[in-house]
Protein backbone atom coordinates (compact mmCIF):
# COMPACT_ATOMS: atom_id res chain seq x y z
CA UNK A 1 0.00 0.00 0.00
CA UNK A 2 3.01 2.85 0.78
CA UNK A 3 4.30 1.84 -3.00
CA UNK A 4 1.00 2.68 -4.32
CA UNK A 5 1.16 5.28 -2.59
CA UNK A 6 4.54 6.74 -3.80
CA UNK A 7 3.65 5.63 -7.07
CA UNK A 8 0.41 8.09 -6.68
CA UNK A 9 2.33 11.12 -5.43
CA UNK A 10 5.01 10.46 -7.97
CA UNK A 11 2.68 10.13 -11.20
CA UNK A 12 0.74 13.45 -9.86
CA UNK A 13 3.68 15.62 -9.24
CA UNK A 14 5.29 14.08 -12.47
CA UNK A 15 1.82 15.23 -14.58
CA UNK A 16 1.99 18.74 -12.96
CA UNK A 17 5.22 19.24 -13.70
CA UNK A 18 5.41 18.36 -16.97
CA UNK A 19 1.38 19.37 -18.37
CA UNK A 20 2.53 23.02 -16.88
CA UNK A 21 -1.62 24.12 -16.71
CA UNK A 22 -0.83 26.69 -13.77
CA UNK A 23 1.98 29.53 -13.14
CA UNK A 24 4.96 27.98 -11.25
CA UNK A 25 3.62 28.98 -7.89
CA UNK A 26 0.71 27.39 -8.14
CA UNK A 27 2.00 24.17 -9.59
CA UNK A 28 4.98 24.34 -7.07
CA UNK A 29 2.25 25.28 -3.84
CA UNK A 30 0.23 21.89 -5.39
CA UNK A 31 3.54 19.87 -5.25
CA UNK A 32 4.73 21.18 -1.76
CA UNK A 33 0.93 20.03 -0.69
CA UNK A 34 1.20 17.01 -2.08
CA UNK A 35 4.57 15.54 -0.34
CA UNK A 36 3.54 16.99 2.90
CA UNK A 37 0.72 14.92 2.89
CA UNK A 38 2.17 12.13 2.29
CA UNK A 39 4.85 12.73 4.87
CA UNK A 40 2.28 14.21 7.29
CA UNK A 41 4.11 17.44 7.60
CA UNK A 42 1.51 19.65 9.46
CA UNK A 43 2.75 23.19 8.03
CA UNK A 44 5.50 23.89 4.94
CA UNK A 45 7.12 26.49 3.92
CA UNK A 46 9.31 27.29 0.66
CA UNK A 47 12.02 29.89 -0.40
CA UNK A 48 12.76 31.32 -3.38
CA UNK A 49 16.06 33.51 -3.94
CA UNK A 50 14.86 37.02 -4.14
CA UNK A 51 15.92 39.76 -6.29
CA UNK A 52 17.54 41.38 -3.51
CA UNK A 53 21.03 40.21 -2.49
CA UNK A 54 21.23 37.82 0.31
CA UNK A 55 17.46 37.77 0.65
CA UNK A 56 14.91 34.76 0.43
CA UNK A 57 11.04 35.27 -0.45
CA UNK A 58 8.35 32.98 0.66
CA UNK A 59 6.93 31.77 -2.36
CA UNK A 60 5.01 28.74 -1.00
CA UNK A 61 3.82 28.24 2.67
CA UNK A 62 0.70 26.39 4.55
CA UNK A 63 -0.10 25.33 7.81
CA UNK A 64 1.04 28.74 9.48
CA UNK A 65 -1.14 31.45 10.29
CA UNK A 66 -1.82 34.71 8.02
CA UNK A 67 0.40 36.65 10.38
CA UNK A 68 2.90 34.08 10.35
CA UNK A 69 3.00 34.29 6.72
CA UNK A 70 3.63 37.48 6.23
CA UNK A 71 6.19 38.01 9.36
CA UNK A 72 8.34 35.49 7.73
CA UNK A 73 7.63 36.58 3.83
CA UNK A 74 11.30 37.57 3.48
CA UNK A 75 14.08 36.14 5.45
CA UNK A 76 17.80 37.74 5.27
CA UNK A 77 20.34 35.33 5.08
CA UNK A 78 24.58 34.89 5.31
Amino acid sequence: DQRRRQLDLLARTSARLLLKGAPDNEIVRRVFADVAEHLGFESCLYYRRASKPRTLHLEVGFGVSEDDRRTFSTVRYG
